[in-house]
């Protein structure tokens, strides 16, 4: 659901993931854990289905100068709307997509930044600069929260 926008698109991934998984069995190395192989062929394949679906006239924005780059930290456990997990991917869901899946493999799914560039074609940059802008939105979101909480 972090990577898709409906249950239809989350079918579908899940689905095609799965087949992946049991055509590849034989090419599973048993010495590497099994569920990090399966987790990174569901990845991979929400990946390229976000890919395939992908609005062709999304463009992406690509930063070059990161000299005021500044990383806003986030600590969902001490949030003081303490969001369950249900409401932060409906956070997650309001981000635009490219923003969405970068955030969604550099916090949650721990790829680097260069990992990322390369499995959606972009620059470490721009992915530096998507996962600043989903953590200000989020931030922003739970601080509305908290003010509506508090009110």
């Amino acid at each position: 659901m972090r990577y898709q926008k409906n249950s239809s698109d989350v079918d579908e991934a899940i689905n095609r993931g799965f087949l992946k998984i049991i055509n590849n069995l034989s090419k599973y190395d048993s010495s590497k854990s099994f569920e990090a192989w399966y987790k990174k062929i569901l990845v991979n394949t929400n990946i390229d289905l976000y890919r395939k679906t992908k609005r062709h006239h999304e463009q992406v924005l690509y930063v070059e100068n990161f000299s005021d780059y500044k990383e806003v930290n986030i600590e969902f456990e001490d949030s003081p709307t303490k969001n369950s997990y249900k409401e932060l991917l409906s956070m997650l869901k309001e981000l635009p997509p490219m923003t969405r899946n970068v955030f969604n493999l550099f916090a949650i799914d721990g790829y680097s930044h260069q990992e990322i560039g390369e499995i959606l074609n972009i620059s470490d940059g721009t992915s530096k600069w998507h996962v600043s802008n989903a953590r200000k939105k989020l931030k922003i979101k739970m601080e509305s929260k908290a003010k509506i909480i508090a009110k």
